[in-house]
C-alpha cells in the first residue's frame, strides 16, 4: 500500500469513487470540505493517514 498521495491522485480518487470534497472530507474523520480542496490544490500536503484511509477506501468499493 502506498503511503503518499500526489494532490492529483487525491483528484482522482475522489473523482473515481464519485464523492462531493464534502463527502470525503467526513469519511476521512474531517468537519469541511476546505481540508479536500487544501489537498486538491496542493496547499497542505497529503499526509500518509490519509492516503491510507483513501486505498483502503477504495479496496473496500472493490
Amino acid at each position: 500500500m502506498k503511503a503518499t498521495m500526489s494532490k492529483d491522485e487525491m483528484y482522482e480518487f475522489r473523482q473515481s469513487m464519485g464523492l462531493t470534497q464534502q463527502k470525503l472530507a467526513h469519511l476521512l474523520g474531517y468537519s469541511h470540505r476546505s481540508i479536500i480542496a487544501h489537498f486538491e490544490s496542493g496547499n497542505k500536503t497529503i499526509n500518509p493517514r490519509v492516503a491510507m484511509l483513501c486505498h483502503l477506501l477504495k479496496e473496500k468499493q472493490k
